[in-house]
């Protein structure tokens, strides 16, 4: 839930569910409640100035699908970025949960709502962003959001993963995101992509109308009903991060010593297990 000082709500609104009385007791069944119930979701973002660092509050709320009461999830508004570095951040959380839990939005949609959550002054400025070469596919904002997250730069080796993800209420089929491979190379992944696309099309029936497609990510679901209905194909970037020199050493002088302690208790076994040692042990006593 959103921190009390930050919030604009009245608290009077909000859900009056078992889960958010005993959220203190009980916080996983607050973020379950939370995750099952909430619907009509819209995303909030308080800020003043884009420039600069600054306390802000990002969060999502929606309706209680029991009670009709309000429900909130509060996401990390990145307080300590500022400009692109910003920007690039929130569209990041926001991207996470996109698609959670079975959920699905159109890009088109997840466009309208990030230009929406600003202030009408920055409103044209965002869409200018969101219109960059470098702001055109999650891959590239992720590796400048993961960059600026960053305090120092470490070694690190790019994976892309294509996710599979889909719903098909019809079918009563809600299986959680799949990966269908992982790969070093983006051109590959690319290929990769492209076959999985030409495959799945093959088994998709006429529901499917509606077909977005890039060279990262391809997505088909029936017009006016995408949440209930779509399959996605998306290459999904992440860091592999490598051992520092200090780490290496660190773990070689760690094999070293387990090396040594097993050599040692071998060959106490080896005398426990030879009579001879252990006449000669004997004597020493």
């Amino acid at each position: 839930m959103c921190e009390t000082r930050l919030c604009p709500h009245e608290a009077e609104t909000l859900c009056t569910c078992k889960a958010i009385k005993e959220r203190d007791k009980d916080i996983i069944g607050l973020f379950i409640h939370i995750h099952e119930n909430m619907k009509d979701v819209e995303w909030e973002l308080d800020y003043t100035d884009l420039s600069r660092p600054e306390k802000r509050r990002l969060c999502l709320v929606g309706k209680c699908r029991i009670c009709g009461g309000r429900l909130c999830h509060e996401l990390d508004a990145s307080d300590e970025l500022a400009g692109d570095d910003f920007l690039a951040a929130i569209y990041l959380h926001l991207y996470q949960v996109r698609n959670a839990g079975g959920r699905h939005m159109p890009s088109w949609e997840f466009r309208a709502r990030f230009i929406r959550m600003f202030l009408e002054p920055d409103q044209s400025f965002i869409r200018g962003w969101l219109d960059r070469p470098e702001n055109q596919h999650i891959s590239q904002i992720y590796r400048r959001s993961v960059k600026s997250a960053a305090q120092k730069e470490e070694a690190c080796v790019t994976v892309y993963t294509i996710i599979r993800t889909g719903v098909d209420v019809d079918h009563g089929s809600f299986p959680g995101p799949l990966a269908e491979g992982s790969f070093f190379s983006l051109l590959r992944a690319k290929k990769e992509l492209q076959r999985l696309v030409c495959a799945e099309k093959e088994d998709l029936d006429g529901r499917y109308e509606c077909e977005e497609l890039d060279e990262y990510h391809w997505e088909m679901y029936q017009d006016g009903n995408a949440a209930a209905l779509f399959v996605r194909l998306e290459i999904i970037p992440s860091e592999l991060i490598l051992m520092s020199d200090g780490e290496k050493e660190e773990v070689k002088g760690s094999l070293e010593e387990e090396a040594e302690a097993k050599e040692c208790l071998s060959h106490m076994w080896h005398m426990r297990s030879d009579p001879a040692e252990r006449d000669r042990d004997g004597e020493h006593h």
